[in-house]
């Protein structure tokens, strides 16, 4: 017998066969982790630049917050205590004035309250926003009265 003549099995038509010419692409298991690992890459370098823009974004500038202290009759108040707090009224710093009733603080630029407290005087406290390189205060004076303190702008 020749081999031409010899019917094999492989001769048939298998079902998963296809025609010459056309693209057919096997899924092994080595390809599948390429593919994932690709898909991780591309992922990690997406986060990466993703982070990195708020990292090259400026810090905002600080502004500063300047209190004068002073009495009913224009003197400066000894001893008082200048709280800045926060919007969640967290005391962001506190503030001793200097012999001239002057307190400065530099802050970041936000909306704040700033309340003056002095045993022998009520408080006071103002809604403030500071804005970057700019200063809340100057020229206002918080005014302290016999027990009832208010603020002149």
């Amino acid at each position: 017998m020749s081999p031409a003549n010899i019917e094999t099995a492989a001769g048939a038509r298998h079902p998963r066969s296809v025609d010459e010419g056309a693209a057919v692409k096997r899924w092994s298991f080595s390809g599948l982790q390429a593919m994932v690992g690709l898909i991780a890459g591309v992922t990690s370098i997406v986060g990466a630049a993703y982070s990195a823009v708020d990292t090259f974004r400026p810090a905002p500038r600080p502004g500063e917050v300047v209190v004068t202290v002073r009495d009913a009759a224009a003197h400066p108040v000894t001893a008082p205590v200048v709280e800045v707090l926060g919007t969640d009224d967290t005391i962001v710093t506190t503030i001793i004035p200097g012999d001239d009733g002057v307190a400065r603080h530099a802050v970041v630029a936000g909306a704040y309250r700033v309340r003056v407290v002095h045993p022998d005087f009520r408080e006071v406290e103002r809604a403030v926003q500071v804005t970057p390189n700019g200063k809340w205060g100057v020229g206002r004076r918080v005014r302290l009265h016999d027990r009832i303190a208010t603020c002149r702008h």
